[in-house]
């Protein structure tokens, strides 16, 4: 797999090894605290980013829920990690971007959130590799 999208950063850290040897792991660095870690039988990694890192995998962390908050709506992090996985894709970002406006066709005002969670994931950092 050349790309891993990580809703949450533990969940990166779980499947990373998953990824190719040259892929990217987008991470959103939201913390969520499962119910067998907040029970006591596992804990939750100290740095689930740093712990991909420094198994050689290139990671890219994404606030995408500090994102998603600042255009309105938490639920908007998804669209946020997909406008910062838009570079990644062996597609134009306007396609991707194109087919989530689409998505939300039938509320204006959903798609405008989304639209503006979209092109700020877009103004992530990347990787060069």
């Amino acid at each position: 797999m050349r790309l891993l999208i990580a809703f949450e950063a533990a969940e990166g850290l779980r499947w990373c090894h998953l990824l190719a040897p040259d892929g990217i792991a987008l991470v959103d660095s939201w913390r969520v605290v499962p119910p067998i870690i907040s029970s006591g039988i596992h804990e939750y990694p100290a740095a689930p980013a740093e712990e991909m890192r420094a198994r050689g995998i290139n990671v890219v962390e994404v606030e995408a829920r500090d994102i998603a908050v600042a255009c309105g709506d938490a639920r908007l992090a998804n669209t946020a990690l997909l406008g910062a996985a838009a570079a990644y894709l062996p597609f134009a970002p306007g396609t991707l971007r194109q087919e989530v406006m689409r998505r939300f066709s039938n509320d204006p005002g959903l798609a405008e959130k989304n639209a503006r969670a979209f092109e700020a994931g877009q103004g992530v950092p990347k990787l060069a590799v």
